[in-house]
């Protein structure tokens, strides 16, 4: 193999090169274009979180999804509907960016029960309260420590779902259970 032969070889083959990335490169630009030009946000649409669908945007240029904010132990706060759009003057409203991001929460119900103070005495209620929390909450209800607390002691705490106020549980007047 001679010197010309190497450098003739070495040319054809960087031109090669450089003609396919070029072709790859217009490829690639065409493609993004297509891509960014077609893609819209989908959000969950519904009235509550029990009849949500997922759906795209109609506004192609939409960038939030928005839905009812949520409250550990007492669940949606308000009735805001699962949209597209952001939260700009709702109330209780939580809005997100991403695909589906206001995807209703997968909800645990339980019970605990509501105490008042009557005649001297710590009274449970016959009926328990309905208490609503997500896989990043623990299932806790409070209640007052029926031997220690006097009226003025404990205060009940989201209707008994949830933990104790901090002061009232050191101060061994509040009583964390599970359910």
């Amino acid at each position: 193999l001679n010197f010309t032969t190497l450098l003739y070889t070495i040319k054809f083959e960087l031109h090669h090169y450089i003609s396919t990335s070029r072709r790859t490169m217009k490829c690639l630009i065409v493609l993004s274009a297509f891509l960014s030009a077609t893609y819209a946000l989908s959000c969950n649409e519904g009235t509550n979180s029990s009849n949500t669908v997922a759906d795209t945007c109609s506004d192609g240029d939409e960038t939030e999804c928005r839905g009812p904010k949520w409250t550990a132990y007492t669940g949606y706060t308000a009735v805001v509907p699962f949209d597209c759009g952001n939260c700009t003057d709702i109330p209780d409203c939580e809005d997100c960016t991403g695909d589906n991001c206001n995807a209703p929460m997968n909800v645990t119900i339980y019970g605990c029960y509501n105490w008042t103070y009557e005649d001297s005495a710590w009274m449970q209620s016959e009926e328990t309260t309905t208490c609503k929390i997500t896989g990043d909450e623990k299932m806790l209800c409070n209640a007052p420590d029926r031997f220690v607390a006097e009226s003025g002691d404990y205060t009940l705490m989201l209707d008994g779902c949830g933990p104790c106020n901090a002061t009232q549980k050191t101060a061994k007047n509040c009583l964390e259970c599970d359910s």
